[in-house]
């Protein structure tokens, strides 16, 4: 896990280090120097940070909330972005898909440069790293995990939200076509219309790639089999039944396991987590699985004050409005903190 972050960094430094010296010149930097002697005050930078930055992560900085001031940052940074992709598209992404999809050099919804030119399609694929590698490196762990940020550290990713969120200013809208899925209702038993699919949910331990069994975290997987033809699904979810009452929680911003992988389910077989994009396209040989990481759960429900024993239910949604809904898994919320 520490090669993998250092990785991430390296790499991201590296675009960063890259676009920034060719998009910014020197003027700018006389600007800013002439601004405050002291560039390492937090006084110093507030003028330099863009206005909807510091509207969401002043007056925590200010507090001395550094990781929620970073966490904040980058949240709206998605929000905006997210923002427009539906908006253009009449579709909903979010996190790094959404960056993925919003500036895809081939079908982009945000342009950055012009795409004519090598030298702009390279500014495009570069920024899309960036804007994807700063939700799965910076947002990610500090809205998942318990993370100290010091102040200097927290002032130079401040100012890498700004430029990203100066970016998204300076971009220009693409033109997308919003394409409808393309669907089948399949029977259910007995000729009913409604879909004949099946949502379980469990737990279990996530294995690298390679199957190798080696068992990682623990990991909460929902899937949905469907025994007719095929459906597809539009989204999933999770219910907690607390004395009786269901209650919605979303899961989007809790990290996922990636594009697929594998996990031992707790008879101890090793089955596949797919993490298909949605709209996804299920059937009984195809089914549709999520895998998200137990501790981001807990995190979330223990933030929304829950405590000792609830129920978890799994759900998925498909295209007509059907909800299809898991039995229900019981925890003990304390016993995971």
């Amino acid at each position: 896990m520490k090669w993998i972050s250092c990785t991430f960094f390296h790499w991201l430094q590296f675009f960063i280090v890259r676009f920034l010296l060719d998009r910014i010149n020197i003027g700018y930097f006389e600007k800013m120097n002439n601004k405050s002697e002291n560039l390492n005050s937090e006084d110093s930078i507030w003028p330099l940070i863009h206005e909807e930055i510091v509207k969401v992560s002043k007056d925590k900085f200010d507090d001395k909330h550094y990781a929620d001031s970073v966490e904040s940052a980058f949240k709206e940074i998605n929000a905006k972005i997210k923002k427009i992709f539906t908006t253009i598209t009449g579709t909903e992404a979010d996190g790094a898909d959404l960056m993925w999809k919003a500036f895809n050099d081939k079908s982009p919804v945000i342009i950055l440069d012009d795409l004519s030119t090598e030298s702009g399609r390279n500014v495009q694929m570069g920024y899309q790293h960036i804007f994807a590698g700063s939700i799965i490196g910076i947002r990610n762990p500090y809205a998942h995990a318990n993370i100290k940020l010091e102040k200097e550290k927290a002032m130079h990713l401040l100012v890498l939200a700004s430029h990203l969120m100066q970016m998204i200013d300076s971009a220009t809208p693409g033109a997308v076509v919003p394409v409808a899925p393309k669907a089948k209702k399949a029977p259910g038993k007995n000729g009913s219309s409604k879909p004949n699919i099946t949502v379980k949910i469990e737990l279990g331990k996530w294995e690298l790639r390679d199957k190798t069994k080696i068992p990682h975290q623990e990991v909460l997987v929902f899937s949905a089999l469907n025994r007719g033809n095929e459906m597809t699904l539009d989204s999933y979810g999770i219910l907690v039944k607390d004395n009786s009452t269901e209650t919605e929680k979303d899961l989007r911003d809790i990290f996922s396991l990636g594009p697929a992988g594998y996990y031992k389910d707790e008879a101890g077989f090793s089955k596949e987590i797919n993490n298909f994009d949605y709209p996804c396209e299920v059937s009984e040989t195809k089914p549709c699985t999520v895998g998200k990481y137990m501790d981001g759960i807990i995190k979330l429900l223990a933030k929304d004050e829950y405590h000792g024993n609830v129920e978890l239910i799994a759900y998925f949604k498909d295209i007509f409005g059907n909800i299809y809904k898991s039995k229900p898994y019981p925890i003990n919320i304390d016993d995971w903190l």
